[in-house]
């Protein structure tokens, strides 16, 4: 996350990309020596953290990836990650959060098998808008906000969010089609059951793919409050859902959650934005 923050700092998309292909090829090798080599579960997770330090070695390099030509050394690393502490601790809060879907399977009964399929493609399209998708949005919205111009970064959070809804529709088409595939049934069910389902579907995987194209948007204003308010209540709702509902009514309440978090969030950032504008017009 802060290696990330620096580059996008710096405008430095390539690099950021370069990295992200260092890094899954490097984790493709070590899973694939680990499935030889017959590792247990504490291996895989041991050979995960290694793809990770060799991801921050290779950030640590010196080429052109901070704005003044220099390398980016562990001292800056540091530094970064002093200042980055709420938003570091957001986003420990809002992984936490986006754990709803997995840590829901065990109540859902009959809804087990469909519900597994839609998190795992919800996932996909999560890696793709914020691994793929994500920095060159964020790296755009942060070239539009150092230049101060009103209009340009309006028009840059309006690209965003089309983005978003891009990514949030394939995720829903896609996890539809997986939940009559793998549950043909579901269709015989009541026409309450069936818009339940579709409720969580919608509110699940589109929210959880579409907001991690614009999900690095509400840190870059100086200010981590926003964001750590809004991965805080994502938090608290996915506790009480799991710890009151199960079944179709979790089904529900999963999927209002998604709706009300996505539309929370888009009203943080117009929020922000327009203070920003509002300053640069003074």
């Amino acid at each position: 996350m802060v290696s990330l923050a620096i580059r996008t700092r710096a405008l430095d998309y390539g690099g950021i990309q370069r990295r992200r292909l260092a890094y899954g090829v490097l984790v493709f090798i070590l899973t694939l020596l680990a499935c030889l080599a017959r590792f247990d579960g504490l291996g895989f997770v041991l050979l995960a953290a290694v793809a990770y330090l060799g991801a921050i070695a290779c950030t640590t390099r010196r080429n052109r990836s901070r704005s003044d030509g220099g390398p980016i050394s562990l001292g800056d690393l540091v530094r970064q990650a002093r200042a980055s502490i709420p938003l570091v601790l957001s986003g420990l809060l809002g992984t936490s959060a986006g754990q709803i879907g997995s840590l829901a399977l065990p109540l859902l009964g009959q809804y087990q098998a469909a519900w597994a399929a839609v998190v795992r493609i919800a996932g996909g399209f999560q890696t793709v808008g914020a691994q793929i998708v994500g920095p060159k949005v964020d790296i755009d919205f942060a070239r539009r906000l150092q230049s101060g111009s009103a209009a340009s970064l309006t028009s840059a959070l309006r690209r965003g969010v089309w983005l978003s809804s891009v990514i949030g529709g394939l995720s829903v088409l896609f996890s539809v089609v997986a939940v009559v595939w793998i549950d043909p049934e579901i269709l015989d069910k009541s026409p309450a059951e069936v818009g339940w389902m579709l409720m969580a579907v919608v509110g699940f995987a589109g929210f959880f793919a579409g907001t991690s194209v614009i999900g690095r948007l509400l840190g870059m204003f100086g200010s981590a409050m926003p964001r750590l308010f809004w991965d805080a209540s994502r938090l608290v709702g996915a506790f009480a859902a799991l710890s009151l509902l199960h079944g179709i009514p979790l089904l529900a309440g999963i999927g209002f959650l998604g709706v009300l978090s996505t539309a929370l969030y888009v009203a943080l950032l117009q929020l922000v934005v327009r203070a920003r504008n509002r300053e640069a017009i003074t």
